[in-house]
């Protein structure tokens, strides 16, 4: 090769090139954006996109060949880039897409002419449609995935004709695409948002936002106590990927989930632990106490992220149920009275209130077996989150100490797990250090802690930060340990990230 030659790629490597790029597109048209995120910054980002898609295309014939027969998914229907400040709706609108039926020619000679005129041409016309479609960079018959954007439209601004031929495009739209497997919706957290979504004609649709308490016009009238059993929810949505609700019935919230595949993301705001168990007996079935083998195929058996407010308080049997409800969590966040635990557990205390109230305290090793098991032995549970709180404010009236035999019951479920990597508890006494000690000593894998004291002392610093600060120090696994003091707030930060 001369100076004066470019050089250039094997074809192999040209397609491994655009392999790897069509795989990122196409993973990132399928994702729905977070929830909250500014509209401008994902208009941005889906321009983005679209120069990208383009730009590629342009390169030559081979990369446009290459990169037609590799994207298989889409956002809006186009790759086209849009202006931040214009919506779907309104795109759609000012680019005459909302078309209306065609218009046929008068008179029966002209009708008799045009039948002659069709079959003289037929073949003309295959053959015209065979070369554009070459042309084509999006094949519709190569689409499976479709993501609309309708969060940032504001659908009662919308007269009900103008309504009417808007749903009318897109499922005439989604149509065209044989081949489609799911339709993303990309939303907010507007009623109006869902009974569009309930009006598109397509057998299986991802949600990106549900809000669990919704009611839509006319479910109101004649609800039974507690709110209705039927679901607001068209049966073509099949998935959600945030979810969140608070002070539902288990009937209504059962008759929601029940017909859903797939609940990635689940906020729960609720007083009555006893929801745990109606949900698991609802959505899977009764196990009888664990003498029976359900198997859980609910939607929230795919359950990513599981966080039960900060006023749940659980008790063992409530946890019970949600280690079973949520097989394959990866982040769980709960509240439990550590009072009642060291009781149940090493049994040199007192307790709390709730040890004596709570029946479920009768079988507390049945349900703790399990809790104990299930945790260790977790293959996709990558933070834990518990927090001390109970009911009782006797849970509160003395600074305990964790006991020897519930830091290993404990201690050795978290220890022995190897896919935790973020461990936060919340309200435990400042004077749990062997815990720590157990748990850095028996467990390389949780490498960052975020840790919130409640120090119930008169200190006037809080002197248990060193003693800390000299444990970290030996174990070198550690790189990022958190404490804030409920007394004296941000007290340590250990970082070795920065």
């Amino acid at each position: 090769m001369t100076n004066s030659e470019t050089p250039k790629l094997s074809l192999l490597l040209e397609k491994q090139i655009i392999s790897i790029l069509a795989k990122e597109i196409n993973k990132y048209n399928k994702t729905i954006p977070l929830f909250g995120v500014d509209e401008e910054v994902k208009v941005k980002k889906d321009e983005n996109i679209s120069a990208l898609v383009k730009s590629i295309s342009l390169v030559n014939w081979h990369w446009f060949n290459s990169l037609s027969s590799r994207l298989v998914s889409l956002v809006n229907f186009t790759h086209s880039p849009l202006p931040p400040t214009i919506k779907l709706f309104d795109y759609l609108c000012n680019k005459n897409i909302l078309e209306s039926a065609p218009t046929t020619n008068d008179g029966d000679n002209n009708n008799n002419n045009n039948n002659n005129n069709n079959n003289n041409n037929n073949n003309n016309n295959n053959n015209n449609n065979n070369c554009n479609n070459k042309f084509k960079l999006i094949k519709n018959e190569n689409i499976k995935y479709i993501r609309l954007n309708i969060s940032d439209i504001s659908f009662p601004d919308i007269d009900q004709d103008k309504m009417n031929q808007f749903i009318d495009f897109n499922n005439k739209k989604i149509n065209e695409f044989k081949n489609l497997k799911k339709l993303i919706i990309s939303n907010g957290n507007e009623n109006d948002d869902i009974v569009f979504t309930n009006k598109l004609n397509f057998p299986y649709i991802r949600l990106g936002f549900l809000y669990l308490g919704i009611e839509l016009d006319g479910e109101q009238e004649n609800q039974p106590i507690g709110g209705s059993t039927s679901s607001p929810l068209s049966p073509n949505i099949k998935e959600v990927l945030d979810s969140e609700g608070s002070y539902l019935s288990s009937e209504r919230l059962i008759s929601i989930l029940k017909p859903l595949k797939k609940i990635e993301n689940l906020i729960i705001d609720r007083a009555d632990v006893n929801l745990y168990i109606q949900l698991y007996k609802g959505l899977v079935g009764d196990d009888e106490n664990g003498t029976k083998q359900l198997e859980n195929t609910s939607c929230l058996s795919y359950t990513k992220s599981l966080t039960i407010d900060n006023y749940q308080v659980h008790t063992v049997e409530s946890l019970y149920y949600v280690l079973k409800l949520a097989p394959n969590v990866q982040e769980l966040s709960f509240q439990i009275c550590f009072d009642n635990l060291v009781f149940q557990i090493d049994g040199t205390t007192k307790g709390c209130m709730c040890s004596k109230i709570n029946k479920c305290n009768e079988n507390f090793m049945h349900y703790w077996k399990f809790i104990i098991e299930c945790i260790e032995n977790h293959k996709t549970l990558k933070m834990l989150s518990i927090g001390q709180h109970c009911i009782y404010p006797i849970a509160y009236s003395t600074q305990f100490k964790l006991p020897m035999k519930f830091i290993e019951s404990f201690g050795s479920a978290i220890a022995n797990n190897k896919s935790i990597k973020i461990f936060k508890t919340s309200k435990l006494p400042p004077n749990c250090l062997d815990f720590f000690e157990f748990l850095f000593k028996n467990n390389q894998t949780i490498t960052r802690h975020s840790h919130y004291f409640l120090n119930m002392t008169n200190d006037s610093s809080p002197s248990y930060v060193e003693d800390f600060k000299n444990l970290i120090n030996q174990f070198k696994h550690i790189e990022v340990f958190f404490i804030d003091d409920s007394t004296f707030g941000d007290v340590f930060t250990h970082n070795t990230l920065k």
